[in-house]
């Protein structure tokens, strides 16, 4: 039995301006939640971005409050998986090495991303180099979508 995954092509990115202090990894479906999500970080109601829900649904990935820059989280891969409502998002983060020059500021790193809907009874975030992961990349290349 072949396992087949479907990747979720990615239709834009979303600037999230107000700093997420929290390290979490959202899924949004609705302007309700989305609207939550940004005043709790202090944005303001008429600021938060245009999603038409009714094709769309949102992804969002926050590192927390880092002391400095040369943080970076991003969404590399959205797939859909093989049990119906199944989707996993794979990501990356990235911290500065110990040696490395960064910004004496403090950061908030996100990925927010736009997907198309689907209908998501569970979601999965796998770190990229997570043995699961690998796997799932590999299974989609040797002949999966």
């Amino acid at each position: 039995m072949a396992i087949t995954f479907v990747l979720l092509e990615i239709v834009r990115l979303l600037a999230w301006a107000p700093a997420h202090e929290k390290a979490e990894r959202l899924l949004l479906r609705s302007q309700d939640e989305l609207v939550l999500a940004w005043k709790a970080d202090g944005g303001a109601e008429a600021d938060v971005p245009k999603v038409d829900w009714s094709k769309e649904m949102v992804l969002a990935a926050f590192m927390g409050a880092r002391r400095t820059g040369g943080y970076e989280v991003k969404i590399e891969r959205v797939v859909f998986g093989t049990e119906p409502g199944e989707l996993y998002v794979i990501y990356k983060e990235t911290v500065p090495g110990a040696d490395d020059a960064t910004t004496q500021a403090i950061s908030h790193p996100n990925h927010v991303v736009v997907v198309a809907k689907r209908e998501v009874n569970k979601t999965v975030w796998l770190e990229a180099s997570s043995a699961e992961a690998k796997q799932m990349l590999e299974a989609i290349q040797a002949g999966g979508k």
